[in-house]
């Protein structure tokens, strides 16, 4: 669901080398943001459509920015240590989930930025060179690697925060986060 009108090829050579790993189990979606961002000028753009495929992803290669739907408890699982090379990549969450308790609820996970979609390509690839340029403080700690969750009372998207997060988001299984560990 996101629009290619006017879209025009980059030939910035930091956006062709950027290294970016889509994690969503939408197909389409998963295709569609790929296609956009190759579009753009972004050569390298791998996919997964699970947290354990996206971790194999990440530990196979070098990845400078994680583009994901709602997997917070991946999101959490990266951020909460700091020895794990990932935890200091960049993450953008797209996702229709998009009320401010939502956008709220994925800064404290450790989010760096979110758009809800359907998104623009363009304005992706905007926020994704933004992250990476990480203009916002990071913190390194023991319980958290991530960009600082303390803000002010606004949202990423600048509009003022909600009070509570309503509904759950895409749990890990025990399993799961047993086998994570054990890659990891």
């Amino acid at each position: 669901m996101l629009s290619f009108e006017n879209v025009e090829t980059m030939a910035d050579p930091e956006i062709g080398d950027l290294r970016i790993l889509i994690l969503d189990d939408d197909t389409d979606d998963r295709a569609r943001v790929r296609a956009g961002l190759v579009d753009l000028g972004v050569a390298d753009v791998a996919v997964a459509d699970d947290p354990l495929a996206a971790l194999d992803a990440m530990r196979a290669r070098a990845v400078d920015v994680l583009v994901t739907e709602r997997y917070l408890s991946f999101v959490r699982f990266l951020r909460t240590n700091r020895k794990r090379p990932a935890s200091r990549v960049p993450i953008l969450m797209v996702s229709f989930r998009s009320r401010q308790a939502d956008i709220h609820e994925a800064r404290d996970a450790g989010v760096d930025d979110f758009l809800a979609k359907p998104v623009d390509t363009r304005r992706l690839l905007d926020r994704i060179v933004a992250a990476v340029d990480r203009s916002q403080p990071f913190v390194d700690c023991e319980a958290y690697v991530g960009p600082d969750r303390r803000r002010a009372e606004t949202s990423l998207e600048g509009r003022p925060q909600s009070a509570s997060a309503d509904g759950p988001d895409t749990r890990l299984t025990e399993a799961e986060i047993a086998v994570l560990l054990e890659r990891d």
